[in-house]
């Protein structure tokens, strides 16, 4: 019996990060904390996570949670392209966010947690990033999209 792994010619994967490589990530809504939340974000690479992992460790064990907050908030408003929140994508704008969500946000660009699933978009193709482009577009102009306005029909 062998314990080698055969591999088919034809099963390719691709978890390797490009440059410019991005993926979208949502964010369900959890009553009484906050509303979902959309985004279009680059991943972070290992090297990046562990950085920050250990800095934040460091500020802790110094008596510097703001610290520790604010380079978290900086690594999230550096990897995300485009969300659905009304201001820009930004160090302010992030800290101003509920707590969990900027823990959740932050675990999603890490890779260390997924994304929730999107209803109807595939996660991490470019019809999702297509559909996330259209629909922050549509809403920043105030049109409906398709399905909204055959559903009032």
């Amino acid at each position: 019996m062998s314990d080698s792994v055969e591999f088919r010619a034809d099963h390719k994967t691709s978890n390797l990060l490009s440059e410019g490589f991005v993926k979208v990530g949502n964010i369900a809504p959890v009553t009484l904390l906050h509303e979902g939340l959309l985004f279009e974000y680059r991943p972070m690479l290992g090297e990046e996570v562990l950085a920050v992992d250990d800095a934040q460790d460091r500020l802790r064990e110094q008596g510097e949670p703001e610290k520790s907050l604010h380079l978290v908030c900086a690594a999230i408003a550096k990897h995300i392209a485009k969300w659905s929140e009304t201001g820009p994508v930004s160090v302010d704008t992030v800290r101003r966010l509920p707590l969990p969500l900027i823990r959740r946000v932050h675990r999603i660009i890490a890779q260390t947690e997924p994304s929730d699933p999107q209803e109807g978009a595939p996660i991490g193709t470019h019809d999702s990033v297509s559909r996330l482009v259209d629909d922050l577009t549509r809403e920043a102009k105030g049109v409906e999209s398709d399905e909204e306005a055959d559903a009032k029909n």
